[in-house]
């Protein structure tokens, strides 16, 4: 007895020399995942689409311009355009008459009957669905063999990332995920001194300008939006095969889950890949953090208006607006 367990102490130690020897392996898994970036990008022009470097009154009182906001795939965040004025210099040749200008209180925004438009609407919406399949014929009888259920049911399955149309109605825009709204009237009280105001000689070392907001967009939340976006959402996904709708991992680890471990490991990739095909998709309502982006082309059309005061000397005249885009 003494000589067996002698033997099988050593037998133990030669088995775990063997084990040792063998060279380890190892996958390499590239990793990868699409973080989707959007822009937001603010064009100053004239009514014809050009980008806008000059406003000429010559001898006329009122200029009108146009300021568009473009989205594409932009985060869920407002914005405000604003505009500022400096006054309006007496200038000959290439030199300003400090001493003689328009008040940029002379200068106001206004705007015309309609004084907004938007183009090309859109939500970018990461959906949520509810799956079901009644299994059939030789699958079902295959599902039961290894111990499961004919009846598969999923619940709240991350989707692929949808794109929807929204329509767009000038008269009601509440249905949309950002708001639009027309800027504000009103002369600029206090001067910017950017551009050829900033070689005023009586620029003062601090000052904070009159701004005039000429268009904003805010995030909506409200139950309008998310229905209008929900129905949206809806009409598209009917359209479209399981298999485009949720990633086709994300899928199968769902199947897997909804059919026990032991079950689906047991059926081959055939038996699989045909109930994945097999599955209707409900998609949720969505909620306000389901909409992750926002695209279109939002447009204002402001006017800029100059009174000159009686007093004022002749010449011509020049000043600076300034147009800032602020995120909100």
């Amino acid at each position: 007895m003494k000589g067996l367990r002698r033997f099988v102490a050593l037998a133990a130690v030669a088995a775990l020399g063997v084990a040792a020897t063998v060279p380890a392996s190892a996958d390499q898994v590239t990793v990868s995942i699409t973080n989707p970036g959007g822009s937001r990008t603010l064009y100053v022009e004239n009514l014809l689409g050009q980008p806008l470097t000059a406003l000429d009154f010559g001898t006329s009182r009122s200029q009108p311009f146009r300021v568009r906001v473009v989205d594409a795939t932009m985060d869920r965040s407002g914005f405000q355009v604003l505009t500022t004025m400096s006054h309006l210099y007496k200038v000959s040749g290439q030199s300003y008459d400090w001493a003689s200008k328009i008040a940029s209180s002379d200068l106001a925004i206004s705007y015309p009957p309609n004084p907004l438009n938007l183009l090309n609407v859109r939500a970018v919406v990461a959906p949520i669905f509810d799956m079901t399949e009644t299994l059939t014929g030789t699958l079902c009888t295959t599902v039961q063999a290894a111990g499961g259920s004919c009846t598969v049911a999923m619940s709240a399955i991350d989707g692929l990332r949808q794109t929807v149309d929204l329509v767009i109605d000038l008269a009601d825009l509440n249905n949309l995920p950002l708001i639009p709204q027309i800027g504000e009237v009103g002369d600029f009280t206090s001067p910017d001194f950017a551009g050829i105001g900033a070689n005023d000689p009586a620029k003062p070392n601090t000052f904070t300008p009159t701004n005039r907001r000429v268009i904003s967009g805010a995030v909506s939340t409200a139950t309008t939006t998310l229905t209008s976006v929900t129905n949206a959402l809806k009409a598209l996904v009917a359209q479209q095969a399981v298999g485009s709708l949720v990633d086709p991992d994300t899928l199968s680890g769902a199947v897997r889950d909804a059919l026990g471990g032991p079950v689906f490991d047991a059926l081959p990739a055939s038996s699989v890949q045909t109930i994945m095909d097999g599955l209707t998709a409900t998609v949720r309502n969505i909620a306000s953090a389901d909409i992750v982006g926002q695209s279109g082309t939002y447009l204002s059309y402001p006017k800029l208006d100059v009174t000159v005061p009686d007093n004022t000397s002749p010449g011509s005249y020049q000043g600076t607006l300034v147009v800032t885009a602020v995120q909100l």
